[in-house]
């Protein structure tokens, strides 16, 4: 997952609303993890790792600091394999936090669905833009003169926070407080919020 800053330079792609984001997010968790869609649950992203995503030619591994050096995690668009499948590095400190919860297996969690965005999202794009010598491969755009519905960071960002925290449970959840929310579903109380105030739900329903 890049990190969140608005002079960092991204191609833009389709533009893609929140409502669509959710669609999309609920329909892969239909497939992956369809429990997360009947009670306030957190995603078992170990599973994911392990089977799910696998099953989408997704593969998750960790990588070293050298590796990654300024990211938390990277996207692979190239079908380097020439099978199709997607590969993704977890930085190893975030992957060792996985299984044990609190902050940084948090972290951890976010970021492996944050790419996961990138790869249902934005892989397919960029590999058709590949397949036709697409001029749009060159185009880098700093993230602050970007709307938020084509830059791709807004849109995995998004998709993390519906796919972590969907709709149809948030709202069995009534009015409780961000952290409770946070606790529930195993993410920041940062990112529960401005998931909260994105789909404004629950004290964010007026704003």
């Amino acid at each position: 997952m890049s990190n969140f800053i608005s002079t960092e330079e991204v191609s833009p792609f389709p533009a893609l609303s929140t409502l669509d984001i959710e669609r999309l997010a609920e329909l892969y968790l239909g497939e992956l993890a369809p429990e997360a869609l009947v009670a306030p649950t957190p995603i078992d992203v170990i599973g994911l790792i392990e089977n799910g995503l696998q099953e989408c030619d997704i593969f998750v591994t960790p990588a070293t600091a050298q590796e990654l050096p300024d990211q938390y995690a990277a996207t692979d668009p190239e079908d380097l394999c020439g099978d199709g499948s997607i590969q993704v590095m977890l930085r190893e400190e975030l992957w060792d936090q996985l299984p044990y919860g609190g902050r940084q297996a948090n972290l951890a969690r976010s970021t492996v669905i944050h790419e996961g965005g990138h790869c249902f999202l934005h892989v397919p794009v960029v590999r058709q833009r590949l397949k036709t010598k697409s001029t749009l491969l060159n185009r880098r755009v700093r993230r602050d003169q970007l709307k938020p519905f084509v830059d791709p960071e807004w849109q995995a960002f998004t998709f993390a926070g519906c796919f972590l925290m969907p709709r149809r449970t948030l709202e069995m959840l009534g009015e409780i407080s961000d952290a409770d929310v946070a606790d529930i579903y195993e993410v920041s109380e940062v990112f529960a919020k401005a998931h909260l105030k994105r789909l404004k739900i629950g004290a964010y329903a007026t704003l």
